[in-house]
């Protein structure tokens, strides 16, 4: 260590010329060393100078982006300088304890490191989906998928990629797993509501519900409703008149034309789900039996027709359904296979709609803006001058010398590749940044010429 000078350039493979959030950091002028000290497992100097700066030279190997080992220079040793302030402040020079954060980043860069970064982006995104909403599912996976992996050092743009797909893929089916069971569940009765117009001091509809809740094609599904006609409105100068039943896929319809769907929707009212209750003046148990016949997701409506005799004006006392569509769930036709592959594209569509297209918006820009570093630093190094790659390590001097190399090496002859204008040196077959030959086809020898006279 004693021969090794640190040269005033900045190498591509170490610090910032990599990674700015590294910790790994590369000088440009050190003080010689007065103190030799082993450190972890690599041998380190440590000096001071007379600004109170302590700084200390570790050797180590260096890990790429994705974990892989890239040295030590594959032969040569990598300086890896960490500078910690002492004097007046009183601050303790980094020790290796300080660095179990970079353990666990480089064991998120495992193959059992990505599954678990996989696993948990997928459970935090599934459970926001379903047991929160879609809102808080969004900043989920864009934490989870993008900035944990990125964090952890996979920074690779394809595997921030293939990552967002496998989280959409897998979220739709397993969150369907739930919605299924939930949308299959019965729902309690329904009531109408109690305060004025609907009521006065208590529900006119109470106790609605229909049974069974789930079936098959062939029931007989039966609607029942409780009427008390003591909480209408006006009392006697009200008058019932008959009750209705609306039965459609489109949530809270009560005509064709709702504007919560598309038009076409199944719907189903009048003929048998219409029932005369005429005057009522007590309390009465009414119902409605009906087969659906078709395999889907249903939801239903009822509304109490009366009058007013005074004015003969006529209003509808609706019951008090979802809080968006003011429907009630159910009946469910078919079976948890059938209803599952009913949803599953709905989820899929959704997923792809609200988490996907932020989560690859936003990976455009890291893409971008990860463009626009590297441009500038190779503008920066070409500004420098240009440095030979490190994949095959520094070479030794020729004479059959074994000792340190030249503190001031001389620069290699460089050129550019004809393929993609990288810089490259004399002696390289191939272009270390696109791949391309560089071999040359042979000269023609030129001919000779005879001197004159």
């Amino acid at each position: 260590m004693d021969g090794v000078v640190p040269q005033k350039r900045e190498d591509p493979g170490i610090g910032l010329g990599s990674d700015p959030g590294s910790d790994d950091h590369d000088l440009t002028e050190l003080a010689p060393p007065d103190e030799r000290e082993e450190i972890g497992g690599g041998r380190g100097l440590d000096w001071a100078d007379s600004t109170g700066i302590r700084i200390r030279a570790v050797t180590q190997p260096v890990q790429d982006d994705e974990g892989g080992r890239r040295g030590p220079f594959r032969g040569a040793l990598a300086l890896v300088f960490h500078i910690s302030l002492l004097g007046e402040a009183g601050l303790a020079p980094r020790s290796v304890q300080q660095q179990k954060p970079s353990r666990f980043r480089s064991f998120l860069q495992t193959p059992a490191g990505k599954a678990l970064l996989l696993a948990l982006a997928i459970l935090v995104t599934f459970a926001s989906t379903v047991y929160v909403s879609t809102l808080v599912a969004i900043p989920a996976i864009l934490l989870f998928g993008l900035a944990v992996p990125i964090w952890a050092g996979l920074k690779r743009p394809r595997y921030l990629a293939l990552t967002g797909i496998v989280i959409i893929l897998l979220v739709a089916p397993i969150s369907n797993l739930v919605i299924t069971q939930d949308i299959m569940t019965p729902v309690p009765a329904s009531a109408s509501g109690t305060a004025l117009p609907e009521g006065n001091g208590g529900a006119v509809l109470q106790n609605a519900l229909v049974t069974p809740y789930v079936g098959g094609t062939s029931e007989n599904f039966t609607w029942t409703v409780t009427i008390l006609p003591q909480y209408i409105p006006g009392g006697a100068a009200n008058e019932t008149l008959w009750l209705n039943l609306y039965v459609s896929t489109c949530p809270g319809a009560t005509g064709n034309n709702s504007p919560n769907c598309s038009p076409g929707y199944p719907f189903f009212a009048g003929g048998w789900l219409n029932r005369s209750v005429a005057n009522l003046t007590t309390e009465t148990n009414e119902s409605f039996r009906f087969q659906i016949g078709t395999v889907g997701i249903w939801d239903w409506q009822m509304s109490l027709a009366v009058r007013n005799n005074t004015t003969g004006a006529l209003y509808y006392i609706f019951l008090v359904g979802d809080p968006t569509y003011n429907g009630i769930e159910g009946p469910v036709v078919g079976t948890y296979a059938t209803t599952y592959e009913s949803l599953l594209l709905t989820l899929y569509f959704d997923d792809l709609l609200f988490l996907g297209a932020p989560f690859y918006f936003v990976l455009l820009i890291y893409m971008i803006l990860k463009r626009r570093e590297r441009t500038k630093a190779d503008a920066q190094q070409r500004a420098a001058g240009p440095t030979p790659p490190d994949e095959k390590g520094p070479s030794l001097p020729t004479g059959g010398t074994t000792g340190p190399p030249s503190a001031t090496p001389q620069a290699p002859q460089e050129g550019a590749c004809p393929s993609c204008g990288a810089v490259v040196y004399a002696g390289e077959k191939t272009c270390w940044k696109c791949g391309a030959s560089l071999t040359a086809p042979a000269a023609t020898a030129p001919l000779s010429s005879g001197g004159k006279g």
